[in-house]
């Protein structure tokens, strides 16, 4: 097996949770008088932080707020989230990931989260995701409540190969995003596009692109 760690990307890779995140955005900013249409959300900001994504947002809508405004609108988003997840007993992960992840622990078992999410929104769902059951097979999740800068930059990815003690090139990351898969090849990782948010055109910097798990486990296994 020439990967020793697989880092995988939560929104979209493990829970397709992006809508999910768009119904919180939505619930947030229709208090200051908008909302961001589904098509808008998945060409413009799936793949940023919080932070990123906020500033993006009321830049485009031309709208001027305080920073303790911003933050405030930030932690609304983040309980509207949590409030979502909680109301279930269990959520299903991405089709394919649980098996996926049994098998590969078999072999490597030195996984990660690196994620734009916030800690809280990821623990929240891991709590829920499969029920539970995968949460006990990452090492460490890395989120942006880790790092100054949220991706295309490569510091996530570094930070989760460092605490995996394991250099990048040779680490496998799995991304939905265009920023994401950027973000992984800035840190020198072999990078792998799932379309579960973003089509094949968009993912095309990706060194693999596959519409499902199985397609990413028989590339790896070649």
């Amino acid at each position: 097996m020439k990967y020793k760690a697989i880092i995988f990307d939560f929104d979209g890779v493990l829970f397709d949770s992006e809508r999910i995140h768009l119904h919180a955005c939505n619930q947030v900013f229709q208090t200051i008088g908008f909302t961001i249409p589904e098509e808008k959300y998945f060409q413009s900001y799936v793949g940023l932080s919080d932070n990123e994504m906020f500033d993006l947002i009321l830049n485009d809508m031309n709208i001027k707020l305080k920073p303790e405004q911003v933050k405030s609108l930030r932690k609304n988003k983040i309980s509207a989230y949590k409030d979502y997840v909680t109301q279930h007993t269990s959520l299903e992960g991405v089709p394919g990931v649980k098996k996926f992840i049994l098998t590969h622990a078999q072999t490597i078992n030195n996984f990660a989260i690196c994620s734009g999410a916030t800690n809280e929104e990821i623990e929240a769902t891991l709590v829920k995701l499969e029920n539970g059951e995968l949460r006990r097979y990452f090492k460490h999740i890395i989120s942006i409540d880790d790092i100054s800068t949220g991706k295309p930059s490569p510091e996530g990815y570094l930070l989760a190969a460092n605490r995996l003690s394991t250099p990048p090139q040779h680490c496998l990351a799995i991304e939905d995003t265009p920023v994401g898969v950027s973000a992984a090849k800035n840190a020198g990782m072999t990078v792998v596009g799932i379309t579960t948010s973003h089509d094949k055109f968009t993912l095309y910097h990706a060194d693999f692109i596959a519409d499902t798990y199985d397609e990413i486990d028989n590339w790896i296994s070649d």
